[in-house]
């Protein structure tokens, strides 16, 4: 029963997983031309320096070793990524409120399955839909690389460290979400409670170098933990570290399945 109720979640979920993964593979291929064509213009530090001054500082918050490896990395820190990619996750986790607002969750739980089982099916279809972006974003990078002559050597297990982190990153946001869709009785309700989490987080981290009090809360933010490290520290601060967003996924999630359990539906 298992297979089948992820069968029939991967069925609502495939065409748009398969664009935005097609999309991340593509934008990752590009990353390495445009490096290639900055560093044979006025370079990639010119480029930054060009820039007038407010988005310099805030480009310079977002990548402050402004190198081939440092920009590599920050092809799965984008914000178009990272968009597209939480986006992803926020539709397909909150698949348990979309279920309750149709009226089909009570069906799927009339017959024998039980509600952990359910709530696995879709943990195990998000869980590897992360590892599918991920994945690909990574093999765009390797891909793009290996078409181009790079200005410097590409550390491969680096990028495989970074696309991890990207990972953890998704996971964090994912037990979130469930979280959050497990206590919603509307998919609408859910998205929307996941958006008043991760939008402000992510402008926190986002202009925290800019600002000592957001600075001083940036912890709170997922995005802070999911920084991956390539060539040297991307941005402003020490990289950040996945296990915090493995422990985040773990706790949210073990939430979620004790919420649901509980919850009358």
């Amino acid at each position: 029963m298992n297979a089948a109720l992820i069968r029939r979640q991967l069925r609502h979920v495939a065409p748009v997983t398969a664009a935005i993964a097609l999309g991340l593979l593509a934008f990752e291929i590009l990353i390495a031309h445009i490096i290639v064509a900055f560093d044979e213009g006025p370079g990639l530090q010119g480029v930054l320096d060009m820039l007038p001054e407010f988005l310099r500082d805030f480009a310079g918050g977002q990548i402050a070793n402004v190198s081939v490896p440092g920009l590599l990395a920050f092809g799965f820190q984008h914000p178009g990524v990272l968009f597209l990619s939480v986006a992803w996750v926020v539709f397909a986790a909150s698949g348990p409120a979309g279920d309750r607002d149709e009226g089909t969750l009570d069906l799927f739980l009339a017959r024998p399955v039980t509600r952990g089982r359910y709530l696995a099916s879709t943990l195990v279809l998000v869980v590897g839909g992360c590892l599918l972006l991920a994945g690909m974003a990574l093999v765009g990078l390797l891909v793009g690389t290996s078409m181009v002559e790079m200005p410097e050597p590409v550390d491969q297990a680096g990028l495989v460290d970074a696309a991890l982190s990207f990972g953890a990153l998704l996971l964090g946001v994912t037990g979130i979400v469930l979280l959050l869709a497990v206590t919603s009785r509307r998919r609408g309700t859910a998205v929307a409670r996941a958006a008043a989490v991760l939008v402000p987080t992510f402008l926190i981290e986002s202009f925290a170098p800019m600002s000592a009090p957001l600075s001083s809360i940036r912890w709170i933010s997922p995005f802070h933990y999911g920084r991956p490290a390539l060539g040297g520290v991307l941005v402003t601060g020490e990289p950040g570290s996945p296990w915090v967003l493995v422990a985040l996924f773990a706790t949210t999630t073990a939430a979620a399945f004790w919420a649901f359990r509980r919850r009358d539906l």
